[in-house]
């Protein structure tokens, strides 16, 4: 076999015959040269590459498919598997990132049993629900409902406002202080850092002269939090045997869209109360669901109604609709 010295001299010759680097490297005698002491991994690494970006491309979304068409036992067992698996390996609990994410959020979601939604065909419009009733029929299932008699003895309607809130959480006191610091903001899309910029808007702002606003907050801080539920209570058909959280969300915002198609990831099914103006909520069905339960349900939520939902399992979305803003208080139960 050629030493270095009689290769190198052959590489010269080949240069000045005008032969290339790719038709020297076609040579057989070459490929064995250059594989000399390689092991097959290290021979076949674009081959092995290659495979593994295919197998990446082809394969999942061909399970996907395959799960929504032949929906849904195959699909949760694989999706809670592999949630189970992560959960074993604490990866869930090293990296809460993911599962903070929101554009993530709907990918770790747990499967949805479909059963659960097959037999809903409506968001149901009830007046007169008894805590029995709600507790037995709607409690925890996912049958949607609006209550229509639901903030009897209310007075939030009537008081709530942006100029109330804006009393409540004066700019520069300590409770706005303490609940921009502590609680969780939600600004959608216009653009505001916490509760404190949007309680510091100027009058053109507030008119929507300046482009809507539509914002939320969880009210986290014991002083505000009293103040507000002077004006409202548990809803009536919530049984004492329910716990409560002893959180509530307030949203509100001009007409136009709301929040955007998302799922939610609290411990159970939720209650918000329309105080003022009309909100439209479209519900869309789990993609593991479609094909088992009704793609999608909407419904118009008018001032007095309370509409309870699973937002964990249902997709929804809302817009304002109208010209009137709306206002809204919520909550779940457990």
């Amino acid at each position: 076999m050629a030493n270095q010295e009689q290769f190198r001299a052959i590489l010269k010759q080949s240069e000045r015959m005008g032969i290339s680097c790719e038709q020297l490297s076609s040579l057989k005698s070459v490929r064995k040269i250059i594989n000399d002491g390689k092991n097959w991994q290290q021979r076949n690494f674009q081959n092995i590459l290659l495979g593994i970006w295919l197998v990446l491309t082809i394969i999942p979304p061909s399970v996907i498919v395959y799960n929504i068409k032949h929906e849904t036992t195959f699909g949760n067992s694989i999706l809670k598997t592999f949630v189970v698996l992560l959960d074993e390996s604490q990866i869930l609990t090293e990296l809460p990132c993911i599962l903070r994410s929101q554009p993530l959020a709907p990918y770790a979601r747990i499967p949805t049993n479909c059963s659960r939604c097959a037999d809903v065909t409506e968001v149901m419009q009830l007046r007169n629900v008894s805590q029995n009733d709600f507790l037995t029929k709607y409690a925890f299932t996912m049958q949607p409902i609006v209550v229509k008699d639901a903030q009897s003895n209310w007075t939030a309607g009537e008081s709530f406002s942006y100029e109330y809130f804006q009393s409540i959480y004066s700019p520069g006191s300590q409770i706005l202080e303490e609940v921009a610091r502590r609680c969780l903001f939600f600004p959608y899309e216009t653009g505001l850092a916490n509760l404190a910029e949007f309680f510091n808007m100027s009058k053109n702002q507030v008119e929507g002269k300046e482009g809507r606003w539509y914002v939320g907050w969880i009210n986290c801080e014991g002083k505000s939090a009293n103040q507000l539920r002077k004006h409202y209570q548990r809803p009536y058909f919530l049984s004492p045997e329910l716990d409560h959280s002893k959180l509530d969300w307030v949203f509100m915002g001009m007409p136009g869209r709301g929040a955007s198609l998302h799922v939610d990831f609290v411990q159970s099914s939720i209650w918000q109360a329309q105080l003022r103006g009309h909100k439209k909520w479209t519900l869309e069905s789990p993609p593991e669901c479609f094909g088992t339960c009704v793609r999608r349900l909407e419904v118009t939520v008018d001032p007095g109604d309370i509409i309870v939902l699973d937002g964990n399992s249902w997709f929804h979305q809302t817009e304002i609709v109208g010209e009137d803003n709306s206002i809204v208080i919520g909550s779940e139960y457990y």
